[in-house]
């Protein structure tokens, strides 16, 4: 019956449209400490989805992060992981790819593929492009699929699953003290539902960074970033579909620790990294961030941990 009653709040989400399929705001590894404000900063592994531009400005590195949103809500075991990899290839190209995963208590699952490719074509400029392959699926148990059956119209009766390719593309430009940063995201809106229309929505970032950099003799390369999006989904009003979000990093003793905040419209978050250096091309990285959703009181918040291998 629980199972029953998890996966009926999972249809009525989707098809009342309260849920977003593929809304990638919940990823990120650093980003996620400053408000998800990263279409201009898009410096590691996270990239791949807040700016593709941005690897053409990366180190070879290799990302992992995994969280369970909503810790405190009885019966609720969803997570989120994520795993990236970017190698620059020559002075003008770099490529990267990753894994994004969303799992709603073993139910409902998102995947998403990302192959990307980052072109430098001035010292200053990029550009990058995303191809995905996005594709969500329900878990049914038969008995179960037969009581929704029994309940009304059967949204299964022709799969369990869906998936279409999708497109991104970003700009970069990185200066001296100001970033910007510039992203459509899916491109090529398709039809991923079951039974009924489920358009992937496009989504439109723009990102300024500024760099403060050292103050005093401890902080080190302040940093504070903003972004603006815009989601186009076929439902809701203006305010479910922008987002404003601001954040600022702060890093302490030669890139040893670093501090991060942040907030968007529909949630605060805090963060911290460690880094551990062997040389001025190899670190290992690992970044925690707490995040606290406006609307829901889910008691103990998100806490995200992540570990990024640069190498």
């Amino acid at each position: 019956m629980r199972k029953l009653i998890l996966l009926s709040t999972f249809i009525f989400l989707i098809f009342s449209g309260l849920y977003s399929a593929f809304n990638d705001a919940n990823y990120g590894l650093r980003s996620s400490g400053m408000g998800s404000a990263f279409t201009a900063v898009a410096d590691d592994v996270s990239a791949l989805i807040y700016n593709p531009a941005g690897v053409s400005f990366s180190r070879r590195q290799l990302g992992f992060m995994y969280y369970q949103p909503f810790l405190g809500l009885e019966n609720v075991n969803f997570s989120y992981s994520q795993v990236g990899l970017i190698l620059p290839v020559s002075r003008r190209l770099t490529l990267a790819g990753g894994y994004l995963n969303y799992n709603a208590s073993d139910m409902y699952q998102e995947g998403q593929t990302i192959f990307t490719a980052g072109f430098k074509l001035k010292k200053n400029l990029s550009f990058g492009l995303n191809y995905k392959y996005l594709e969500h699926r329900y878990i049914v148990a038969d008995d179960i699929r037969t009581e929704i059956s029994a309940a009304g119209e059967d949204i299964f009766d022709k799969s369990l699953a869906s998936g279409s390719p999708a497109l991104d593309f970003g700009i970069f430009l990185p200066g001296e003290k100001l970033n910007f940063g510039l992203l459509v995201k899916n491109l090529n809106t398709k039809d991923v539902g079951l039974k009924y229309e489920d358009k992937i929505a496009q989504e439109y970032r723009l990102g300024l960074a500024y760099k403060i950099g050292d103050v005093g003799k401890f902080l080190e390369d302040i940093l504070i970033a903003s972004d603006f999006s815009w989601r186009n989904t076929d439902w809701g009003t203006a305010n479910d579909k922008l987002n404003l979000a601001l954040g600022a990093e702060c890093w302490l003793s030669y890139h040893r620790f670093a501090f991060r905040a942040g907030a968007d419209l529909s949630s605060i978050s805090f963060g911290l990294g460690f880094g551990q250096f062997w040389s001025e091309n190899s670190s290992l990285t690992i970044d925690y961030s707490f995040v606290l959703p406006v609307a829901i009181n889910c008691g103990l918040g998100n806490h995200k941990i992540a570990t990024t291998l640069r190498f």
